[in-house]
């Protein structure tokens, strides 16, 4: 037996669990936060927090002897176990950036995409081996661009950006099955919260760009890191592109690059060389951004970096 209850609009009803997941895919949202759940015959109340994930399980049709515990709860430490009692329980209030609720520090493995930070995962971890041991949580951002701001995205204003949150169970799956757990929008509405987010976004670009270069340069001309570098060096001294401009305003550099000539000389050369592609032998060498290049010139991928095309 499963009893909803919420005394603010009378609501006291015996349900099976078929009957509860049709009743709560009925009720209005403002209900369901406010519902009180009881599971068997012995009146006691699910915690609040209990009681919003259970009504998310029933939804999902599953039993509440079914669900997996959360992976976090096994890392509390001893005075958070105290407090954070149901490993079922979504871990909303649990602080995973720090150990103030953990015996251990998650270490967070980033992804970025066109500048942006698109993916977080914090892993448990060995600091001893430094190998990540599991997943424990899922951060990822979403962003929106004003696309009339400018013809291409490093130079289009950024007007938003979504944060959403999974945790992972202990078996390795994460919840939701689908979609994040959206938990925050920040709005980029003012010109100093725009200005900012671009210049610090065409950094990115710029510090992403000219890494994956070197890695490229390594692998497609046979060279140590230390004379990948010098090459490199050398070939953006030649482009000389307004990187300052560029990281303030988005335009001035991939146009330099598009345009610029060596006719007969190393550089327009050393531009038209292909980016290996995923047969190429050195290619597990290319870190994922050298990766989006593939089967493109450096000097197409240059061009398309910078414009945050890839």
């Amino acid at each position: 037996m499963i009893r909803f209850k919420n005394i603010g609009s009378q609501l006291i009803t015996d349900y099976t669990l078929s009957e509860a997941q049709s009743a709560a895919s009925t009720l209005e949202s403002d209900v369901i936060n406010d519902l009180i759940i009881q599971v068997g015959g012995d009146d006691s109340d699910l915690s609040k927090d209990d009681s919003l994930e259970f009504v998310h399980r029933v939804l999902q049709g599953i039993e509440p002897d079914e669900i997996e515990d959360y992976a976090i709860y096994s890392l509390l430490n001893d005075s958070s176990q105290e407090v954070f009692q149901n490993p079922k329980a979504t871990p909303y209030n649990i602080d995973y950036s720090s150990t103030k609720h953990l015996n251990v520090r998650l270490h967070p493995v980033k992804t970025r995409e066109k500048g942006h930070l698109t993916e977080l995962i914090y892993y448990e971890r060995d600091y001893e081996t430094h190998s990540n041991i599991r997943p424990i949580i899922r951060v990822t951002y979403d962003y929106v661009h004003d696309a009339a701001t400018a013809p291409y995205q490093a130079a289009q204003k950024t007007t938003s950006r979504t944060k959403g949150r999974q945790y992972y169970l202990s078996d390795g799956t994460l919840v939701p099955a689908e979609g994040d757990i959206i938990f925050s929008t920040k709005e980029y509405d003012t010109f100093a919260a725009s200005r900012d987010e671009g210049t610090r976004r065409r950094t990115a670009i710029d510090t992403d760009t000219q890494e994956a270069t070197v890695i490229i340069l390594a692998v497609t001309q046979s060279l140590s890191e230390a004379d990948a570098i010098l090459l490199g060096t050398g070939l953006f001294a030649a482009i000389n592109p307004s990187l300052s401009d560029y990281i303030t305003t988005g335009f001035y550099v991939p146009d330099q690059i598009n345009n610029f000539t060596d006719t007969g000389g190393q550089w327009d050369t050393l531009l038209d060389t292909v980016i290996p592609d995923d047969q190429h032998p050195a290619y597990g060498f290319l870190n994922t951004h050298a990766q989006r290049g593939a089967g493109l010139t450096i000097r197409q991928f240059l061009y398309q970096s910078y414009r945050a095309d890839i």
